[in-house]
């Protein structure tokens, strides 16, 4: 059964899940399809197969005006795979130039990459109505190339105090200052004071079942009229949130009921004391 009142991360497991997967997977649009189909032409052969496997493994699409985030979700977590060689944070894979019959003007489309990984559709304005073809392609950069600067890799030192005090694994390199900001102003959030530490030195981490979503992974989700963006998942019995345009309230939202409860601006009391947890 999904959960009451949380929508965009769905509670299910087993072969109830595998049996409803195909219909509950968001699908492309015409547009979105033609875009990445362009791009995957565009680039070498070597990494088509990848950019393919990536493509069918993404369950979890966010649209906004201008924009469309891919996710591929397990178990409500993003993960990455048939990653490609080039894993530079960001990445401007390709640029695809769009037409309709009725309209001189061209819509641009920009891929992304994000770790190695299909990650943002970024369009140069918003679509109008009507079909559009593609009419033409430019390859951005070389998704076989390894990166000339080696992603950074997090320095254990650098984490907050709170962090130090637990042993956290699967560190991973933070997206640049510039890329935290426009992630956090794309959504309209306020980041409590001791997450916004903690990702500026790894793009998420993991305590035993509990794991820190950085703005490479996060997501939204619908929860009654609020729109939430998912920073941390407990287990498999709770979510940490923001609301997108509130304040840097962390509130946590169990899965098996769907209510919300406000913790307080502190992300560290909230993911290493999950209510959800204590009282399960």
């Amino acid at each position: 059964m999904a959960q009451r009142g949380l929508t965009g991360a769905v509670a299910l497991a087993g072969p109830m899940w595998k049996v409803l997967q195909r219909w509950l997977t968001p699908r492309l649009t015409e547009l979105e399809a033609s875009i990445v189909g362009a791009t995957i032409e565009a680039v070498p052969t070597a990494a088509r197969s990848l950019l393919r496997a990536q493509l069918a493994d993404i369950n979890r699409i966010d649209r906004e005006l201008r924009e469309t985030r891919l996710y591929p979700m397990k178990h409500g977590t993003v993960v990455r795979e048939h990653l490609v060689p080039n894993v530079a944070d960001e990445l401007a894979l390709c640029e695809v130039t769009l037409r309709r019959e009725t309209s001189t003007e061209p819509l641009t489309a920009t891929v992304w990459l994000t770790r190695g990984s299909l990650f943002s559709i970024e369009l140069s304005h918003a679509p109008a109505r009507g079909a559009y073809r593609v009419a033409g392609t430019r390859l951005l950069a070389d998704p076989c190339a390894v990166p000339a600067s080696p992603t950074r890799d997090p320095n254990v030192g650098t984490l907050p105090p709170w962090c130090r005090e637990h042993a956290f694994t699967d560190l991973r390199a933070p997206l640049t200052e510039a890329a935290r900001r426009r992630w956090r102003e794309d959504l309209a959030i306020e980041l409590p004071a001791d997450y916004e530490a903690l990702i500026a030195s790894t793009d998420g981490a993991r305590l035993g079942d509990r794991l820190v979503l950085g703005p490479g992974d996060a997501y939204r989700v619908r929860h009654g009229e609020d729109e939430l963006v998912v920073i941390a998942t407990i287990a498999d019995v709770s979510i940490l949130a923001l609301r997108c345009g509130g304040d840097d309230t962390v509130l946590e939202v169990a899965l098996d009921t769907g209510p919300a409860v406000s913790r307080g601006s502190r992300f560290a009391a909230a993911f290493l004391e999950p209510i959800a947890t204590i009282e399960r």
